[in-house]
């Protein structure tokens, strides 16, 4: 029975020890989490810091390639309409030539 208490009572000591430590472990792996984390969020601040203080000639680049698009999709066609060749023209009112033809 001293035996079995004996190993019990190592086998307690044995598992306090080994918790202790996985506590230690657990502990420790959270801080480095929690460190990680801090670094990443200030990486975030400076690109954002970044991002903001370019914006305005980012935004300017835009509006310029817009206009410059917009200024070579300008141009006016050249040669007649599309279709135009097959279109019937209606002739000129000619009053001279109504009067001849039909009297006054």
């Amino acid at each position: 029975m001293v035996i079995a208490i004996t190993v019990l009572s190592l086998l307690l000591a044995c598992m306090a020890v080994v918790f202790a430590f996985a506590v230690r472990i657990v502990r420790r792996m959270s801080d480095e989490i929690k460190y990680q984390e801090d670094i990443i969020d200030a990486k975030n601040d400076a690109l954002k810091y970044y991002v903001d203080a370019h914006q305005k000639e980012i935004e300017i680049s835009f509006d310029l390639r817009h206009e410059i698009n917009m200024l070579k999709n300008a141009k006016k066609p050249v040669g007649r309409p599309k279709g135009s060749k097959n279109k019937v023209q209606k002739p000129k009112f000619d009053k001279v030539k109504f009067n001849e033809k039909y009297g006054k």
